[in-house]
């Protein structure tokens, strides 16, 4: 999980620019957490 957090991290403008994957990434890690 920390992997994808850090990937996550360095796409975070694409991310944002999605809309899709912005909020699962923070969704995911609170479950796993």
């Amino acid at each position: 999980m920390e992997v994808m957090h850090e990937r996550n991290a360095h796409n975070f403008p694409l991310d944002l620019a999605s809309g899709e994957q912005a909020p699962v990434a923070l969704i995911a890690p609170a479950i796993n957490g």
